[in-house]
């Protein structure tokens, strides 16, 4: 499936077994500038002062009848104050260039954000599933902005802070229907 805006293109495949989804998808910028695409997501810092960062970490998100698989800026729940947001890690897209991956996601899905890990989910639940990808258009001088960082698999580009609210998301779904855990019936 594909869906685009005027400054990239998206293109995901999910595949589901019982066991696991793979995700696979293609980003291509349309633009003659760099985009700098939010994939990079950690779950933590090391103790050695590394951010723990995996090609699988994704947000996944249930909201109302669907899961949302995003590799995004993740929102800030509401009522909620951390000393240091979440940003993730950025890969930098050449003007016209491309990029692609495959991420794998064990079954059932179990919701989670570096800002809310759901405790008490028991019951499994098929929902459609969709993709989140978050991103920003350069400008000359952007990359210069960017702080290197260690990362668990290398250094990375970071640009912190950044709102959420400032990145753009391209949107794709609903894919294959997946298992995700949820709440007991009550």
């Amino acid at each position: 499936m594909q869906g685009s805006d005027d400054s990239a293109v998206l293109t995901v495949e999910l595949r589901v077994d019982r066991q696991r989804a793979t995700l696979s998808y293609a980003v291509r910028n349309r633009t003659n500038a760099e985009i700098f695409l939010f994939n990079r997501m950690y779950d933590g810092v090391d103790d050695q002062g590394r951010y723990r960062v995996d090609k699988d970490i994704c947000n996944i998100e249930v909201i109302a009848d669907r899961v949302v698989i995003g590799k995004k800026i993740p929102v800030l729940p509401p009522n909620k104050f951390v000393e240091v947001r979440n940003i993730p890690c950025v890969i930098a897209l050449t003007a016209q260039g491309e990029f692609a991956e495959s991420v794998e996601l064990r079954l059932p899905l179990r919701p989670w954000t570096p800002y809310a890990d759901t405790p008490g989910l028991t019951r499994r639940v098929s929902m459609p599933a969709f993709v989140e990808l978050g991103y920003f258009v350069g400008r000359t001088g952007t990359r210069a902005l960017a702080r290197t960082v260690a990362t668990t698999v290398g250094p990375a580009l970071r640009f912190s802070p950044f709102s959420e609210s400032s990145q753009k998301i391209l949107r794709i779904g609903p894919l294959a229907s997946v298992d995700v855990l949820a709440a007991a019936a009550p």
